[in-house]
């Protein structure tokens, strides 16, 4: 994503929030850019590239939330988070309509494609993350 040097000298507003949207793992934020500028990103060839960063999007997001729920828990950092605390958090505090299955499935998504290291308890909805790099950056440079 283009820096605020560049974003202002060739004006890619646009795409210049668009990568702090997937940095900052606001969700909301990156569709409505996407969706609101939807055809000059077809028009301009990289409106499909641009729909895989939201992985990068969704995959901050759930290390956000992870890093939070961590520096509440009075105890060490277990690695597991209670998907309905995401679900709540999605959905209150982001606006945002899912519920736990759809949590589930973006979850799933993200580790299959490895920007997540960890696995999915369906039975007591919680995701178990790997205790060395559970979010590996390189994931994310790779694909």
């Amino acid at each position: 994503m283009p820096s605020s040097a560049i974003r202002d000298e060739y004006h890619l507003t646009e795409l210049y929030e668009l990568g702090v949207a997937a940095i900052r793992g606001d969700v909301l934020s990156f569709e409505t850019i996407l969706l609101h500028n939807q055809k000059s990103f077809i028009r301009l060839g990289i409106y499909l590239v641009l729909v895989h960063v939201k992985t990068i999007a969704y995959r901050n997001l759930f290390k956000r939330i992870m890093g939070i729920v961590n520096s509440l828990s009075s105890s060490t950092s277990t690695g597991r988070l209670n998907l309905t605390i995401c679900e709540g958090i999605m959905n209150k505090l982001l606006g945002m309509d899912v519920d736990l299955d759809e949590i589930e499935c973006i979850i799933s998504n993200l580790i299959f494609s490895g920007r997540i290291k960890g696995y999915l308890s369906h039975q007591k909805r919680y995701l178990i993350v790997s205790k060395t790099d559970p979010f590996p950056i390189s994931a994310v440079i790779k694909r």
